[in-house]
């Protein structure tokens, strides 16, 4: 199983791709340590439909073959981890 990790800066203006679409599953951690808000979800996530992520919390979740994930800061630029593994 390969494994691989990294850190992608988000913006408040434009969803920024977090992950791309891939051929195979994977299971995917993300962990904001930011300071602030990111948002994640799809090519169309804002803050009104993206899945909150608060400074210090994680979420897991199966990226299916096909998908792409995106992110978008609350506020200015802020990091966001990630950490892959196949599955």
């Amino acid at each position: 199983m390969a494994l691989t990790s990294g850190l992608i800066a988000t913006n408040a203006s434009t969803a920024v791709v977090i992950k791309k679409a891939g051929a195979n599953p994977i299971k995917l951690n993300l962990h904001n340590s930011s300071g602030g808000v990111i948002y994640v979800g799809g090519a169309n996530v804002s803050s009104a439909n993206g899945y909150h992520l608060n400074n210090t919390e994680s979420l897991e979740l199966n990226l299916l073959s096909g998908n792409s994930l995106f992110g978008l800061s609350g506020s200015g630029s802020r990091d966001i981890a990630w950490f892959e593994q196949d599955i």
